[in-house]
């Protein structure tokens, strides 16, 4: 990788390669070498052009925070800016965390940094299965869950 800075930054679209193909995320925030991105539902053969993707929430299949070492070590290529960005159509959502000891759920809740704001217990009655897990993964385990995740899409 040398001595290239890579610029990062919020309504990049970047791939992830899943085996000899890729996977396309959105990042919806960058901060103190976090992100939260948005991945599309589908595998690409070939790296596409960032001006022929569109991102639709209908078609996210998966919600993560993350370390941004994937994008600063080169892993995940970023192929440019989303001409249609628009920060307040891809909000921070509240996460989903399990307490492991007495099982209560929350739903946690964060800034436009990616900073902790609060939590709150999830009634029984809520359905908490479109909330995306709490924590921040590291690069490998979100490469492991898209390809979990987009099998099915093959």
């Amino acid at each position: 990788m040398g001595n290239t800075k890579i610029t990062i930054k919020e309504g990049q679209i970047f791939a992830v390669p899943i085996g000899h193909k890729f996977a396309i995320g959105l990042m919806a925030r960058y901060y103190d070498d976090e992100i939260l991105a948005y991945f599309l539902n589908r595998l690409y053969d070939n790296l596409p052009s960032a001006s022929k993707i569109e991102f639709e929430k209908r078609n996210i299949i998966y919600i993560v925070k993350a370390s941004a070492l994937g994008l600063k070590k080169g892993v995940w290529p970023i192929l440019g800016n989303w001409g249609n960005w628009n920060r307040d159509e891809w909000n921070v959502p509240p996460f989903f965390k399990k307490d492991l000891i007495d099982h209560t759920k929350y739903k946690i809740f964060y800034d436009v940094h990616l900073k902790f704001i609060k939590q709150e217990a999830i009634n029984e009655s809520e359905d908490f299965s479109t909330y995306p897990a709490d924590g921040v993964a590291g690069y490998g385990f979100v490469e492991k869950r898209l390809l979990r995740l987009l099998e099915k899409f093959e």
